[in-house]
Formats: structure tokens, sequence, C-alpha cells
């Protein structure tokens, strides 16, 4: 028999490993991907919270891999998630640095149009 969602203690950690692909080449196993302490209990905004979480400590791993900086630089966020200010707090908390966001909408376009304008040279 399952269980119901009242029997099941949604208080243990539920983590998402994400590691979906090899695009993620400093990582030690880059592709293993799984969910962690998954009960019949955990609703979709649990999924979803383990989900960021992953992505935010994903990116963490990235950060450290790419930088010798000490703790508590500045980080500058833009476009998409990084506007909500949930996902702000949670990345700010995880990768334990200050994240500044752009106010501005599309400023990857922007920048990736910048870009091929100094490289075509205008």
């Amino acid at each position: 028999m399952y269980a119901s969602s009242e029997e099941v203690d949604v208080q243990e950690p539920l983590f998402f490993l994400l590691c979906l692909a090899s695009e993620r080449p400093y990582h030690p196993r880059p592709q293993a991907a799984s969910w962690l302490h998954l009960h019949l209990g955990h609703e979709r905004r649990h999924l979803l919270h383990a989900a960021l979480e992953g992505v935010a400590f994903g990116r963490r791993l990235a950060l450290e891999a790419l930088s010798e900086r000490k703790e508590g630089d500045q980080l500058l966020a833009a476009d998409g998630g990084s506007l909500h200010s949930s996902w702000q707090q949670m990345l700010a908390d995880i990768l334990r640095r200050e994240l500044w966001t752009v106010a501005e909408k599309d400023t990857a376009v922007r920048g990736a149009s910048l870009l091929v304008g100094l490289a075509a040279g205008d």
C-alpha cells in the first residue's frame, strides 16, 4: 500500500543533483543526476526549490573552479530568473557573495549585440 502525503515525512531535505549532461566538466561525476530523499509527500514546490538549489550549487562549483576570489566578492546577475527576489536571495546565500542585479530586461541580447558590433569594428 502506498503512503498518503500525510503519512510521509517531508521534513527530510530533498536534494537535486544537477548534472544532466556533460556540460559540467569541473564536477567529479559530470553525468550523474538524481533526486535524493524524494517521497510521495513532496509537492511541486519542494521539487522546484530543490531544483533551484541544485542550480545554485552548480553555479557555486563553477565559480569556485574559475575563481580564486575570497568569499564576500560582489557578483552581477542579469536577465531571466535573476530578477526574482527569492532566487536572488537563494543565490546570494549559496554563493556566499553579495549579489547585484541589473533592472533592465534583455541584457544578454544587448551584450551579444555589443560584442558583435565590436568584433565587426563598428
